[in-house]
């Protein structure tokens, strides 16, 4: 059996964690486009003085990828504030979308056109997941995918079924901790089309589906990411095509030993372990929840971030879902609730 999840985990691990250094640092910005033209950012810069907005281009050299030149705007102390001005220029038409970034200081004026050097180093084994914002007047700028409109009405909270088997490398483990109160926040439903698995997530956190060209980049069949700054906190769900993938000759604990095995290969991740491990057998879906300890370090840190996580991995009849709730030790204490009910919430047709 072959699990791709290595690549897209590490990957908005990557991103992710880049923000939350930015949180700690007071500063974001917003990124109009990524073009692979600078001739092409140049006038996009123009045209964005035209209209009264200061802008700029950051060059950046993604290894493995190739040279980009980042259209930018702005300089916030959150990123709520970041993106309430992205709304305000997509709102009077002045940009089609944007999205928020971890600040980086131009080397160079943001008076002139010229691009300043940045250099991103991303690690070989990575594969590029997220998109990059663009224009809508060129196909040479990656697009950064749209939101997903938000749902006002709470997600309902599903019965867990009881538990009917667990991991004996984990078995002293598994506690039955409560779970952490929900405070009244909205939630959106996401639903794929293809596959048909949904979930409910915060409607303030903002993020997107994988594209085709993604999901392909990555060698899994469909996938969703989703963050908040405020929260410190992301979610990453991925779906791999497999038959009979919850045929039940197939070792359960060693097919998720394999998957946390891939979340943990990342170079930017020190420690990914369980502490607990349950798992449920529901109308032909075998499910596996866990609640993970994990540690990143970003080149140039020095010292890792740790977190905690909590998990579901789902093996259907035609393939495995894995979906990944991650939080800062630093987070609002709201937030392991959250996650709980995020979890609870994941379905997949069959």
């Amino acid at each position: 059996m072959k699990l791709s999840l290595r690549a897209s985990f590490a990957l908005c691990v990557l991103l992710f964690l880049a923000i939350v250094g930015a949180s700690q640092t007071g500063k974001f910005t917003i990124q109009i486009v990524a073009a692979q033209s600078q001739t092409e950012a140049e006038e996009l810069v123009s045209l964005l003085k035209a209209n009264g907005v200061e802008a700029y281009v950051l060059k950046s050299v993604i290894l493995g990828k190739g040279t980009f030149y980042r259209v930018r705007t702005g300089t916030f102390p959150n990123a709520n504030e970041a993106r309430k001005y992205g709304e305000s220029l997509k709102q009077k038409g002045i940009v089609p979308e944007f999205f928020v970034a971890p600040y980086e200081a131009p080397k160079a004026s943001s008076s002139s056109a010229k691009p300043a050097d940045q250099t991103l180093s991303v690690p070989d084994n990575l594969e590029t997941g997220k998109k990059e914002p663009a224009t809508k007047k060129t196909g040479k700028a990656k697009k950064e995918p749209a939101v997903v409109a938000a749902n006002t009405n709470p997600a309902p909270e599903p019965a867990k079924p009881a538990a009917k088997e667990s991991s004996p490398s984990e078995a002293s483990s598994v506690t039955s901790s409560p779970t952490p109160s929900v405070p009244a926040v909205s939630f959106a439903q996401f639903r794929n089309p293809q596959i048909g698995f949904s979930f409910e997530y915060p409607a303030h956190w903002t993020g997107n589906p994988l594209t085709a060209d993604d999901a392909q980049a990555q060698r899994v069949n469909a996938g969703a990411y989703f963050q908040s700054a405020d929260d410190n906190a992301f979610l990453h769900v991925i779906w791999n095509e497999l038959e009979k993938a919850n045929n039940p000759a197939n070792n359960n604990d060693l097919i998720v030993d394999v998957i946390l095995t891939s979340m943990k290969s990342g170079k930017e991740t020190q420690k990914m372990e369980a502490t607990s491990r349950r798992v449920e057998e529901t109308k032909g879906q075998i499910k596996t929840y866990l609640d993970l300890r994990a540690s990143f370090l970003l080149p140039g840190q020095t010292a890792p971030l740790d977190f905690l996580g909590k998990a579901l991995i789902i093996r259907a009849s035609k393939g495995i879902l894995l979906a990944a709730v991650f939080f800062s030790k630093d987070a609002p204490p709201s937030v392991p609730g959250l996650a709980e009910k995020v979890i609870a919430s994941l379905k997949i047709p069959e």
